[in-house]
């Protein structure tokens, strides 16, 4: 799945960019409106390993990583 499937397996939800990416997995902005108000929302795409191999390997890729999330912001995002 890429961000322009998820409209397709989330109804009346469309994408607004990537917020943060990692290993496993990749959480995009998205939005929709209710009763004409927008809701904001984040969708994670997780990419899961065909084998434990490959899950040791992913593990082992940034052996000095702190956990935390790397995380941007779009440029076009306004919170209000």
């Amino acid at each position: 799945m890429n961000e322009k499937s998820i409209g397709k397996v989330f109804e009346g939800w469309e994408t607004d960019g990537v917020l943060g990416s990692g290993t496993f997995g990749t959480v995009y902005l998205a939005h929709t409106s209710v009763e004409n108000m927008p809701v904001y929302g984040a969708v994670k795409v997780i990419k899961i390993p065909p084998n434990d191999e490959a899950i040791l390997n992913a593990e082992n890729l940034n052996p000095t990583s702190t956990g935390r999330p790397r995380c941007t912001t779009p440029s076009n995002l306004r919170i209000s």
